[in-house]
């Protein structure tokens, strides 16, 4: 095997209050030319610690011992403008959320120009040619169209396929991929996936896939890596571990995979505690006074206390649009919304503080809705002060067991978000949500960033609160082996509208409607699951 990326008893260390906390501790692992390497493991297990270790992106304070040698060099022993040189020519790099990557003022072509002109010497021309090569390589549609707009005009997809062509602009021979299909709906996780098998096999470029995701894996990869608590426990095909798995940690990951093909909760039938009626949104005319059509148009939905109804559908269809616009967070063009019956305002600031506390809403992404220069200990603080007058010492006590819902210990309280994995923070976002009481949490995309095992433990909270809370979900997920195993029913949106709404057994056994047969068709599924077709 051509050894791509070789790294050796890296350690990796952070100065914390007290002491030194070890993210990787003597991990060691090789990627090949033309090989996927999947490195999977639970939030905080060191999984993404080494990626950056291996762009040379170590966090202020760190300290890094062992071997990292990517393409013949240590990266470890580089200087900086050796490590800016090697980035993008030498090694690609795809993070988690593309808007890190991409420039919100600039022109998604002109970011890809950008690496080429840092590290080729292609003249003008040649530059434009590649970029619309890359485009295409990554099944972008109407490339030279696509590379003229800004990221925000882009769909999620879209956003990750301009970060993948930006990695592979200088064609180098490694790519590090930090959950890269992490939030995307299963058509396009399926679609990206196929475009970096492709990848692999026509242009040998060995990649590093970090995830959560063992299905993901097992359809992808060549090889898995195990971890937990920043060290390596188990190396091996993917065959071997999915199927013959050595190590009880490996074990218990693949038992919380769960099932697409188990039985969903016994439908329920109770009165509505929300409902949304003839719901529409429409974002105000842009550039030329040309006004889009709706983003959301016409939907009708109802949810029953304790009920959990899933929403599912393609990026850009319009779940998390119709979910900000019940919250409120969004203004409504038409339509209407009532909470046990009484009508809600359009906007979130007319709303009282009941409607606050009763309905709350947690991000699929966390970074923008934790505050990064307060504590956990602080955020919490916020909603147990607000809604139920408690501070101090008896906040404090509060916070923690919230913490403890989450599966996150009372230390953590007094780290910054910047201190936790995006796992951890996901799960304070939750905690933080859970502290109001509230009778109704829409949940958008709130397990995406969790491994199995915590998303199964938050998985069984929601159905415990449910029964001792009489808690509803709104729950926004492209994960449907989670939306069988939580949900009563599912609503399936495409192009802002509803198409299909039924029990979650009749949508995934009998779906009425193509766009749904093609969801379903789309699910990652480990080696040995049961494939009944739909019908």
């Amino acid at each position: 095997m051509n050894t791509v990326l070789e790294v050796e008893n890296l350690t990796v260390s952070y100065a914390v209050p007290g002491g030194a906390f070890t993210a990787v501790d003597g991990a060691s692992l090789q990627v090949g030319a033309g090989e996927i390497l999947g490195l999977v493991g639970e939030s905080g297990s060191g999984k993404s610690t080494i990626g950056h270790t291996v762009m040379g992106h170590l966090a202020p304070g760190a300290t890094a011992g062992g071997s990292v040698r990517a393409n013949g060099r240590d990266v470890l022993d580089l200087s900086r403008a050796a490590l800016q040189d090697l980035r993008g020519a030498s090694i690609g790099f795809v993070p988690q959320n593309p808007t890190t990557a991409l420039n919100p003022a600039m022109r998604v072509g002109t970011q890809i120009a950008e690496v080429l002109r840092r590290h080729t010497g292609l003249d003008p021309a040649a530059i434009r040619a590649r970029c619309v090569e890359l485009a295409t390589d990554v099944g972008l549609p109407t490339p030279a169209a696509l590379l003229a707009r800004y990221p925000h005009q882009l769909s999620g997809g879209q956003q990750q396929r301009i970060a993948i062509a930006m990695a592979l602009a200088c064609r180098p021979p490694l790519i590090i991929l930090d959950e890269p299909t992490t939030g995307l709906d299963v058509t396009v996780q399926r679609q990206i996936v196929e475009l970096l098998a492709r990848l692999r096999d026509g242009h040998r470029i060995a990649m590093l896939y970090i995830t959560h995701d063992l299905p993901l894996l097992a359809s992808l990869a060549d090889r898995i890596a195990v971890m937990q608590h920043g060290r390596i426990v188990e190396t091996g095909p993917v065959g071997d571990i999915v199927r013959r798995p050595r190590a009880a940690y490996t074990r218990a990951l693949i038992a919380a995979v769960p099932d697409p093909d188990s039985p969903a909760p016994a439908p329920l039938h109770e009165s509505p505690v929300l409902a949304a009626s003839g719901l529409a949104v429409t974002y105000p005319a842009g550039f030329l006074r040309r006004r889009p059509p709706p983003a959301v148009s016409g939907v009708d939905l109802t949810l029953g206390a304790t009920e959990t109804l899933a929403l599912i559908g393609e990026s850009g269809s319009g779940k998390s649009t119709t979910a900000r616009a019940i919250c409120g967070l969004i203004r409504r063009s038409a339509g209407d919304v009532t909470f046990d019956g009484r009508p809600l305002a359009p906007a979130l600031g007319r709303r009282d503080g009941a409607d606050l506390r009763d309905i709350q809403y947690v991000f699929q992404n966390p970074d923008a809705s934790l505050n990064p220069r307060r504590s956990v200990a602080e955020i919490l603080a916020r909603p147990i002060e607000v809604f139920h007058g408690i501070r101090g010492a008896a906040a404090r006590d509060r916070a923690a067991r919230a913490l403890a819902d989450v599966e996150l210990d009372a230390e953590h309280l007094g780290r910054l978000p910047s201190e936790l994995s995006g796992g951890q923070r996901q799960r304070v976002a939750i905690a933080r949500a859970l502290l109001a009481e509230p009778q109704v949490i829409l949940c958008d995309e709130v397990l995406s960033a969790l491994d199995v095992s915590v998303q199964a433990r938050i998985i069984d909270l929601f159905l415990r609160l449910q029964r001792e809370r009489r808690l509803a979900l709104l729950f926004i997920s492209h994960d449907l082996a989670v939306v069988r195993r939580l949900s009563h029913r599912v609503a399936v949106m495409k192009d802002g509208r509803l198409v299909e709404i039924g029990e979650t057994d009749a949508i995934f056994t009998r779906p009425q409607h193509p766009y749904t047969e093609s969801l379903l068709a789309a699910i990652n599924r480990l080696p040995g699951e049961d494939r009944d077709a739909p019908g």
